[in-house]
């Protein structure tokens, strides 16, 4: 696909600033643990960089700094594209957590988490699915609708972005 790989995105495209340019993401959840992700943008090639995660219970970030956040270091390096990727264990089943990164004196954005209920529980989610979402002709309002629901347990994704006939075209059939 021309135009999509371009090789490792380094921190001279965003204005010389090394940091969490690719937000945070959460997802997977069991009853006792989730998936943390972000990447951290560096400033040069073979740099390998230490990333520090926080998560604490609740929706405010303010307990991220709190003696009972749970912390931990994992390293970024080129091999990974500066991917830090945590299955983080050991947390309360149907939880909200708030979770963020720290490297090189930068802070990623805040991110908020929940974990499945526990094993046995019969109640109600409430869930967004989306499907098919080609990049380059979407228009993503429905993103923005289910980002504003309050107490949303999940987002599905069942399609794409990025399609094997390249962009700004659509299948005829």
């Amino acid at each position: 696909f021309p135009g999509y790989i371009s090789g490792p995105k380094l921190a001279a495209e965003f204005g010389g600033e090394e940091g969490f340019h690719h937000g945070v993401a959460s997802g997977s959840p069991t009853h006792d643990s989730l998936i943390i992700w972000t990447r951290f943008t560096p400033t040069e090639p073979t740099q390998y960089v230490a990333v520090t995660f926080m998560m604490a219970e609740g929706d405010d970030p303010a307990a991220l700094s709190s003696s009972a956040a749970l912390t931990g270091t994992v390293w970024a390096e080129p091999g990974h594209d500066w991917i830090a990727k945590l299955d983080v264990n050991g947390l309360k089943a149907g939880v909200n957590y708030v979770y963020g990164f720290t490297a090189a004196g930068k802070s990623s954005p805040v991110g908020h988490g929940k974990t499945a209920p526990p094993p046995g529980w019969m109640g109600t989610l409430t869930y967004a699915v989306f499907a098919c979402s080609q990049w380059e002709n979407g228009w993503f309002h429905a993103y923005d609708v289910a980002a504003h629901v309050k107490d949303l347990d999940l987002w599905v994704h069942t399609g794409d972005y990025i399609y094997e006939y390249g962009g700004n075209r659509f299948r005829a059939d």
